[in-house]
């Protein structure tokens, strides 16, 4: 574990929906973001290098309230099985509702569980993927090895994550967007684990001949999108509490922010996408 975040007494995170102070808060945002074209551009992406075929099983790892795993069955038809699972009962609670009365909900089954310690079996899933759920995780690199593990010999390892590091905000200060950078490299469990994927996936038993690697770049265009993104007043309270910034830092950016012309402002962060097969 992180022993110097771990301490930190941190109340917003994905990492601990069930303990927060809205968990429904979460449910809304992850609606909210996965509606964005940015998010949608790479998301059509990451489905295609899934190469599912008929009859796959799949594991979704950090599945939260079930939206790419629905929209995994639906593209990929009825012969497959997808199994979602997140560490938080209220979000495998409101996936099993969304599930409810539609034509696909055979072949979906959620679950809670743990991605640092997977309950099903030795080579059980044709493919396991994990979108964004790295960057919440106490122990990434166990959670990798988990992944290859449960991968059937052929199948394929999918990780997506964001490099927090390398988050940028035009039409503030520069000082501001560093501040908000600082904030998120504080707030976020793993902020820079993307970069490390490839590394992680080589140790975990992939040949680095059978990885498939892209860095590409989301961007957000506008001031609404990019709150939508990045809760910025609450981030930055967050990071107040846990004396990464000071109240003074964080007046001064948020007026920065609320004085900003809302199209004028353009968000970017990279992201990755590592792709390995199982021998």
């Amino acid at each position: 574990m992180n022993k110097e975040k771990s301490s930190r007494q941190k109340t917003i995170g994905f990492e601990a929906v069930d303990q927060a102070r809205d968990p429904l808060a979460f449910t809304h945002y992850l609606n909210k973001v996965n509606s964005l074209e940015a998010i949608r551009n790479y998301k059509s992406k990451v489905h295609a290098l899934l190469e599912v075929r008929d009859g796959d099983s799949i594991l979704d790892i950090g599945c939260g309230v079930g939206i790419d795993t629905e929209e995994i069955a639906e593209l990929f038809g009825p012969n497959i099985k997808i199994t979602g699972i997140d560490n938080s009962e209220k979000m495998i609670k409101a996936a099993n509702s969304s599930l409810t009365n539609k034509k696909n909900h055979t072949q979906i089954r959620y679950v809670v569980g743990d991605a640092c310690s997977l309950d099903f079996k030795d080579n059980e899933f044709d493919i396991v993927r994990a979108d964004r759920t790295f960057q919440h995780l106490i122990d990434p690199k166990r959670a990798l090895r988990e992944m290859v593990r449960v991968t059937k010999p052929g199948g394929k390892i999918l990780v997506i994550d964001a490099n927090w590091k390398s988050l940028e905000i035009k039409g503030i200060s520069r000082e501001n967007s560093e501040l908000i950078k600082k904030t998120y490299g504080a707030i976020i469990q793993n902020p820079n684990i993307a970069i490390k994927l490839k590394k992680l996936m080589i140790e975990a038993g992939i040949k680095e001949d059978q990885i498939y690697f892209e860095k590409t770049q989301l961007v957000f265009s506008n001031l609404s999108s990019i709150e939508d993104v990045l809760w910025i007043e609450d981030s930055l309270n967050e990071a107040e509490k846990m004396g990464t910034i000071t109240q003074e830092d964080k007046l001064k950016c948020m007026r920065d922010v609320k004085r900003a012309d809302s199209d004028y402002v353009q968000a970017t962060i990279e992201l990755y996408i590592v792709k390995g097969i199982k021998a």
